[in-house]
């Protein structure tokens, strides 16, 4: 659907540029409006996931800089 598809613009890319707040929020938002677990499916991980994995992946290119 057309709201479907515009809600669903978010992309992981968007995401990992989000602070943890807008992050949350945007959980929140979904869960109120029974979006989440096929918002999950669509990015194929949950958004808190995506956050964090890019986190860690940017910690470890860190450290391999450092060493």
């Amino acid at each position: 659907s057309y709201i479907m598809d515009n809600l669903f613009d978010t992309t992981k890319e968007d995401i990992v540029k989000m602070t943890w707040d807008e992050i949350q929020e945007l959980i929140n938002f979904m869960i109120r409006n029974k979006l989440y677990d096929n918002f999950v499916e669509y990015l194929g991980k949950p958004p808190h996931v995506i956050k964090h994995d890019h986190f860690i992946k940017e910690m470890n290119s860190w450290w391999i800089g450092k060493s």
